[in-house]
């Protein structure tokens, strides 16, 4: 609970969101009476112990709202650049997992060559996935810098500079599934036999 609303109050009492006309060298209580804190009943556990929501507010429209039951955070309000506000506690948590794929996706690339092509030549095929995924790691923040430097030369804001970069790049999404549809595994008809993999051992 104090680590959430601990988040929260840095988030809603940052130097941004200085009251106007206070300067940047303005004690604490000034930024602080940009923020708006609401505590209001939001339910009871089975014990009869009393929940409260906690409700902090902040000059740009921030809201973040956080329960005293484990510090659980219900939603997270973020205005737009129309000033229309939606709930994105949904879109971080569905980053957090997409995160936490990156690691375990890359650990499962040996198992899958293992299974694709056998483990006789799996080393040098894992050699050059491993190139290719540097290549696109260098290519890659190229081709978006690129296209950013682009849109902004020919009048494109800055705020929209990365819309057509994403579309770009779930295209390249897209081939990427469909290439990987098309690898098949190794015919049986390539087998090594026993023979032929002792011979290449030695």
């Amino acid at each position: 609970m104090i680590a959430s609303l601990s988040v929260a109050a840095s988030l809603a009492c940052r130097g941004s969101d200085r009251p106007a006309g206070a300067r940047a060298g303005a004690p604490a209580s000034a930024a602080a009476a940009a923020t708006r804190v609401t505590r209001t009943p939001f339910g009871t556990l089975p014990d009869a112990t009393p929940v409260e929501l906690f409700t902090l507010t902040n000059r740009q429209g921030i809201e973040l709202r956080t329960m005293t039951y484990g510090g659980i955070i219900v939603s997270l309000r973020v205005p737009d650049r129309e000033g229309r506000a939606g709930d994105i506690v949904l879109f971080i948590l569905a980053f957090g997992v997409i995160f936490s794929m990156y690691g375990g996706g890359f650990a499962t690339v040996p198992a899958y060559l293992r299974d694709m092509f056998g483990t006789r030549y799996v080393g040098a095929i894992h050699g050059l996935l491993l190139t290719a995924w540097s290549m696109a790691g260098i290519f890659g923040p190229v081709l978006v810098n690129y296209i950013r430097e682009y849109n902004i030369t020919h009048g494109v804001a800055k705020a929209e500079a990365y819309n057509i970069t994403m579309y770009v790049m779930a295209v390249l999404l897209v081939v990427g599934f469909i290439c990987n549809y098309f690898v098949q595994a190794v015919a049986e008809k390539h087998y090594m036999t026993r023979d032929e993999a002792a011979e290449a051992a030695e």
